[in-house]
């Protein structure tokens, strides 16, 4: 018994066939490369900058620590370090991951000298714990507006998840005063 063969017609109709079959499959491969290669690639400067935002607060964090006489504001201190340390190391490690090295002029890109002159200059004044207070606040919010900014164009599951985190902290944090 004959084969059953596929009959397309002409040999133009063949091409014709062929080629839109080859476009097809070539759309496909692009979409789905571009798909895969976008998965772990969200915009990386925003992180940066939320890190940088988490070095800085925590370099004050730390300053401060050492010249508080507020037992509770040290506590609300080491509070918020412990936080915002734990969600440092989650987004270290998820830029790790995606092979994003971060340079230590990008770590200290938010680093305010002016900070430290403004903490001096209380300590002689002796009003150090509430200079303290305004200048941790004042960080928090900065760090709160890159956090939420990053979610805001995060584009995987772990990356929303992480900064949704890390915001929660922060309000938790802020809502415990």
């Amino acid at each position: 018994a004959p084969k059953p063969v596929m009959n397309f017609g002409s040999g133009k109709n063949k091409i014709i066939i062929f080629v839109a079959f080859g476009l097809v499959t070539l759309v496909i491969l692009i979409v789905g490369i571009s798909f895969l290669l976008s998965l772990g690639k969200a915009n990386n400067e925003d992180l940066i900058g939320v890190r940088a935002s988490q070095t800085e607060l925590i370099r004050i964090i730390e300053l401060g620590k050492k010249d508080t006489t507020d037992i509770a504001l040290k506590n609300r201190m080491a509070s918020l370090q412990a936080l915002v340390t734990s969600d440092e190391s989650k987004l270290e490690d998820l830029m790790s991951k995606r092979n994003v090295e971060i340079t230590k002029v990008q770590l200290g890109a938010k680093k305010d000298a002016s900070i430290d002159d403004s903490l001096e200059s209380a300590k002689q004044q002796g009003n150090y714990d509430e200079a303290l207070l305004n200048e941790i606040s004042k960080l928090s919010n900065e760090y709160y507006d890159a956090l939420k900014k990053s979610l805001s164009e995060a584009t995987t599951k772990t990356e929303k998840e992480l900064l949704n985190t890390a915001i929660y902290n922060l309000e938790a944090t802020a809502s415990s005063k």
